[in-house]
């Protein structure tokens, strides 16, 4: 809001927050951390995290048809372990732990020019009065959350520089990296470290 010339008065109007904690923010102050460091316990999950661990190394290794999902897993606690757990529990204890043992992971803290996220989305845009699907290429500094967003008639390579120039160009600098969530534009084929890039 402020890079758009916003004064401090409108920006903490509409936000609703006071206009201290905007000229805080826009000094580029941190975000607050939690200093709440009560941790609840979850006696269910204790109950039967080991186990589902367990079932997920198990699945590393085992053929795809044969590994055990969600599903089996929370058919396994109830039938044989006699846990009363909601399959919706289950699942997302899986879904949880099954990301917590993944290798590759994006912070959730970074540094001022540390890098810039991309992402295309698709819109729906109103030309001369026709309804048009358009691509839109958003990017975003994760440390200010600042962000912004172009719209173009596609997702080619052209339109995919275009994007980073205008967004550098709008901030006024270059990160030390840019983050794609593995495009299309961006990876040829592949996933995390595996990943080919497009030699574009």
């Amino acid at each position: 809001m402020a890079l758009q010339g916003m004064g401090t008065r409108e920006i903490a109007r509409i936000l609703k927050v006071g206009r201290n904690t905007v000229k805080k923010y826009r000094e580029g102050a941190t975000m607050p951390v939690n200093t709440n460091t009560s941790v609840r316990r979850a006696p269910i999950r204790e109950a039967i995290e080991e186990d589902v661990l367990r079932m997920l190394k198990e699945n590393a290794v085992l053929p795809r048809k044969e590994r055990r999902t969600a599903h089996d897993i929370w058919i396994w606690l109830v039938s044989e372990k006699r846990i009363a757990i909601s399959e919706g529990h289950v699942r997302k204890i899986v879904r949880e732990l099954r990301d917590a043992t993944g290798e590759e992971f994006l912070p959730l803290q970074h540094e001022p020019g540390e890098t810039m996220q991309v992402d295309w989305g698709d819109m729906t845009a109103y030309i001369d009065g026709v309804k048009t699907v358009v691509s839109v290429f958003a990017a975003v500094l994760p440390h200010s959350c600042a962000l912004c967003a172009f719209v173009y008639p596609d997702k080619t390579m052209l339109s995919f520089a275009d994007g980073h120039v205008r967004a550098m160009s709008f901030w006024k600098g270059v990160p030390r990296t840019c983050t794609y969530d593995n495009l299309r534009t961006a990876v040829k084929s592949g996933t995390g470290k595996n990943a080919v890039k497009q030699e574009g």
